[in-house]
């Protein structure tokens, strides 16, 4: 039996929603072996998000199966606002399983994706912000450049940029951030010394080549990812076909801002995230870049993906042959400059 009125029935308005949300999956079952500091890499990982968005994005949290200890301090960031909407799942049920229905059920415009070890430096959600404005055509946007990757998913960003006169080669990352890739890393990232393949319109810059430890995507691109859910708590290359192959299936370009905005940390916590954090700290309160407005709606490419995939395994030739003779004697002649670089790394 009902007494009374719901006293907020037709009253209420539903809160704006924001523009971005940020998911994060965690599983720390316990804190035994590889688990042992995962809870401290954790907190690293939520403060500096805390900070770096300072409200403007809305924070989703999984929890994956984790121990009590760990869900009642990620109850207690829900309290103090660091969360702003947190899931308890009693087993893990995988990241792809607990993100992306999560995803879905989300009506931001954007949505990033990120592990549970992850680092944001300041001005990442603006970064990816302006590369989703400066070039309508992007579907997925990471904060982490990843040469490696260049050739991975980018049959849309290749070909669609070259026939709009958009795609140079050109040193775009400074010194700091290579160095911050050869730490984390390691050494394959020697190509980034020379140059990197970049889009450019206008003012605006991003890098082609991004992986999805940390990736934001349209919303738009959900409805292109597998519907039934993933057969396997951890399967490799599960992310791949779920997050990056969708969208350049389907014409969308996958990019990465100009420069490093977040870092992997792993398992075990080392003295250069605690720098970062306390820069980050000192940076808390002060003003902030601007973001864009209204992003534009987006523009996939209309070239069939059969073409535009034999077009970049002809480009990519030559990038496989320099790696195939390099180690025979063909070196750049940097490596002085490289090893400058790499000495920086621990």
């Amino acid at each position: 039996m009902r007494q009374g009125n719901n006293p907020i029935k037709g009253s209420a308005p539903a809160p704006e929603t924001a523009r971005h949300r940020v998911i994060i999956p965690v599983y720390i079952p316990s804190t035994d072996g590889y688990f042992a500091r995962l809870p401290e890499i954790l907190e690293l990982c939520l403060e500096s998000l805390h900070l770096s968005v300072a409200g403007r994005a809305a924070v989703t949290v999984i929890s994956n199966g984790c121990m009590s200890p760990v869900v009642e301090r990620l109850q207690a960031m829900c309290r103090a606002g660091w969360i702003d909407q947190l899931v308890l799942n009693r087993e893990n049920v995988g990241k792809l399983n607990a993100i992306i229905p999560a995803a879905r059920a989300s009506f931001e415009e954007l949505i990033t994706f990120a592990d549970a070890d992850v680092f944001f430096d300041a001005g990442w959600l603006e970064a990816v912000e302006t590369v989703f404005a400066a070039f309508p055509e992007c579907g997925s946007v990471s904060p982490v450049p990843r040469q490696e990757h260049v050739w991975k998913h980018t049959s849309a960003t290749i070909v669609g940029a070259l026939t709009k006169g958009v795609l140079r080669f050109a040193p775009q990352l400074n010194e700091e951030d290579i160095a911050l890739l050869l730490r984390v890393f390691g050494a394959w990232h020697h190509d980034f010394w020379e140059t990197q393949m970049v889009v450019t319109r206008k003012n605006s810059r991003a890098i082609v080549g991004a992986g999805h430890f940390t990736v934001t995507l349209r919303r738009d691109m959900l409805r292109l990812m597998p519907q039934a859910p993933h057969g396997s708590i951890f399967a490799a290359g599960a992310e791949e076909a779920w997050i990056d192959a969708p969208p350049d299936r389907h014409g969308y370009w996958k990019l990465a801002t100009p420069h490093v905005y977040a870092h992997h940390m792993g398992n075990v916590p080392e003295p250069w995230i605690t720098e970062r954090l306390a820069a980050l700290r000192q940076l808390a309160g002060t003003s902030r870049p601007p973001r864009p407005g209204v992003l534009p709606r987006p523009r996939p490419s209309m070239i069939p993906a059969w073409i535009r995939d034999a077009l970049v395994a002809l480009l990519c030739w030559k990038q496989l042959y320099r790696l195939l003779f390099r180690p025979l004697g063909f070196r750049p002649t940097n490596d002085r400059e490289f090893a400058k670089y790499r000495a920086r790394s621990p």
